[in-house]
């Protein structure tokens, strides 16, 4: 009886911790750390010309496609000196969602998976979100949100 309520116990807290890293949205943190560190955040689509350049860069019309989809979060700061200080992060529904956009399917069915591996390596997952900047002190606040 004991083992089988510990083995009860134990499923609920995988399920629960499992549903809790699923559904975590970061994009409030997000918007807010960017905030907080004098950013302006704007919510964008992705037909706005600072979004569209970046996009086209980036990525093919397929997946601008999908992306304009999701929300889309603009962050920049003024003044000639931070002209490279800008981001955009994509949120995502779920981090399931991301995971999906960031796995290619190969021709003979595997699941190529090395776009999310580097993406995660490089800081470049919070959550749900995906930051796309070439600007460091970006990157280093979407981190620590």
């Amino acid at each position: 009886m004991k083992t089988t309520l510990k083995k009860l116990l134990a499923i609920s807290l995988a399920v629960v911790m499992l549903l809790a890293l699923v559904s975590c949205d970061k994009s409030s943190a997000v918007k807010k750390a960017f905030e907080d560190a004098g950013y302006k955040v704007e919510t964008k689509t992705a037909q706005d010309e600072d979004v569209k350049a970046l996009l086209n860069i980036l990525f093919s019309a397929e997946q601008i496609e999908k992306i304009g989809e999701f929300e889309l979060i603009y962050c920049s700061m003024d003044g000639i000196v931070n002209v490279a200080k800008k981001a955009l992060i994509v949120k995502f529904p779920a981090a399931g969602d991301l995971e999906s956009f960031l796995t290619v399917e190969k021709e003979d069915g595997t699941k190529d998976t090395s776009k999310l591996e580097q993406a995660e390596k490089d800081g470049w997952i919070n959550g749900n979100c995906l930051i796309l900047t070439l600007s460091s002190d970006c990157l280093t606040v979407f981190k620590e949100a």
